[in-house]
C-alpha cells in the first residue's frame, strides 16, 4: 500500500505543473503534439503514409496487436512496481538477500496451495484489481482496434476480454514468473492464489467501469474546453489509464484515441446541446 501511495504521490507531483499551467500556447502546443502523436500511430499501424483522417487510413480497418511497444511498457511496469514493492517491504529485501532466487521461487511455487495470502483486504481486492485493470490496459492501448473503439461500437467485447487474456497472464507473472515477486524474496507464507484470480476478474470489471465513465463523464467535462479540467478528469476518473500511460512513457492524461480538444471541437461544431 505504500508503494501504491508513492507511485500517486509522484504522478500528481510531476503533472502538478502542467495541470495548475493558464498559458494557453502551452496547452496548444500540448494538444497538437498529442494529436499529431494519435494521428501517426493510427497512419503507422495501418500501414499508410497518411494521418488517420486522410481517405486511405479512413478504409483502412485497424487491427493488429503492436507487440514489440507492448512487451516493453509491461517490462517498464513490471520493473518500477517491483522497485516500489521492494522499497515498502524490509522483509522481502531480507529474504532476497539471504534466499537463492530459484529455491525462494520453488518454495513459493509450493505455497500456492491455499487462497489467502496473508495481505491486507485493500491490497488484494483494489490495489491489486487495479493492476489487473491496468495491465489491460496495456494490451489496448496497443491493440490498433481495442484503442480507439467505444462500449458501444462492433469489436468492444472482443478487445476487452483480449485484454482480460492479457491482464491474467500479466498476473501469473508477476507472481510465479522471471520477474516476479516468488523470484525477488517473496515469503511463501504470504503466497496464495488469491491474486491470481482477483487480479485479472475483478480488473476487468474495473476496466468496464472507467470506461462507462469515460464515455459518460469524462467525454462531458471534455466538452466544455477546460485543459485543466480535461486534464484532471482523464487522470483521476481513470487511474488504470493514467498508470499504463506512465509506463508507456506518455502524459498521465493521454488519450490514443482523441487529443485534448476533440471533444470540445466536436461540441462547437455540433452547436449546443439539446
Amino acid at each position: 500500500m505504500q508503494a501504491l501511495i508513492l507511485g500517486v504521490s509522484l504522478v500528481l507531483v510531476a503533472s502538478a505543473p502542467l495541470l495548475a499551467s493558464d498559458d494557453q500556447s502551452l496547452i496548444l502546443d500540448l494538444s497538437r503534439l498529442e494529436q499529431a502523436a494519435t494521428e501517426s500511430w493510427s497512419s503507422a499501424q495501418a500501414g499508410t503514409g497518411q494521418s488517420a483522417s486522410g481517405p486511405v487510413a479512413a478504409a483502412a480497418e485497424p487491427h493488429g496487436i503492436d507487440w514489440k511497444p507492448l512487451l516493453f511498457e509491461s517490462v517498464h511496469a513490471t520493473t518500477w512496481q517491483q522497485v516500489f514493492r521492494l522499497l515498502s517491504e524490509d522483509h522481502s529485501r531480507k529474504r532476497l538477500t539471504q534466499v537463492p532466487m530459484f529455491q525462494n521461487w520453488q518454495e513459493c511455487l509450493k505455497a500456492l496451495d491455499h487462497w489467502d495470502d496473508q495481505g491486507p483486504t485493500a491490497v488484494n481486492y483494489v490495489a491489486h484489481p487495479l493492476m489487473g485493470a491496468m495491465s489491460g490496459r496495456l494490451l489496448l492501448n496497443n491493440d490498433a482496434k481495442g484503442r480507439v473503439v467505444r462500449p458501444t461500437e462492433d469489436g468492444y467485447w472482443p478487445s476487452r476480454f483480449r485484454a482480460l487474456a492479457y491482464s491474467a497472464a500479466y498476473s501469473t507473472q508477476w507472481e510465479i514468473g522471471p520477474m516476479s515477486e516468488a523470484m525477488l524474496g517473496l515469503s511463501p507464507t504470504k503466497e496464495g492464489v488469491v491474486d491470481l484470480v482477483i487480479t485479472p476478474t475483478i480488473g476487468f470489471v474495473w476496466t468496464l467501469a472507467e470506461d462507462a465513465l469515460e464515455e459518460h463523464v469524462v467525454r462531458r467535462i471534455e466538452r466544455r474546453g477546460s485543459a485543466t479540467l480535461t486534464r484532471v478528469s482523464r487522470t483521476v476518473l481513470s487511474p488504470s489509464r493514467t498508470l499504463a500511460n506512465i509506463a508507456g512513457l506518455r502524459m498521465p492524461w493521454h488519450r490514443t484515441d482523441r487529443g485534448l480538444h476533440d471533444e470540445f471541437e466536436r461540441a462547437r461544431a455540433d452547436g449546443p446541446e439539446n
